[in-house]
């Protein structure tokens, strides 16, 4: 999900510097959950549309890619802002929180 860039500096001819990154390719996340906040309805066929497992390896375009192919069951307006992303890096998961409906999340 994410890299490392180790930069590397030597002083050159002419006043000038080269300069040198390595790359790292930092751990490679996966999804621990998801959830779907709204009405139980809704959110049954939106849950159908999910294929990404939990465990799988995160594709961090893929809540892009959902949203844009589910538009015809997500309300009208509802975008990436409506997606809650959290990650743990030490553990190297991420959690989606996709909240359809505002009037449903208890969580506010």
């Amino acid at each position: 999900m994410g890299y490392v860039a180790i930069p590397e500096t030597t002083p050159g001819s002419n006043a000038t510097m080269d300069l040198n990154l390595t790359i790292e390719e930092g751990p490679q996340y996966r999804l621990d959950k998801v959830e779907f906040v709204g009405k139980k309805e809704m959110i049954s066929r939106l849950q159908v549309q999910w294929k990404l497992a939990p465990g799988a390896v995160y594709d961090a375009t893929y809540v892009d890619h959902y949203i844009e192919a589910n538009r015809e069951f997500l309300p009208e307006g509802f975008g990436r802002r409506n997606a809650q992303i959290a990650t743990d890096c030490p553990k190297a998961l991420v959690e989606v929180r996709l909240v359809v409906d505002p009037g449903e999340d208890a969580s506010r």
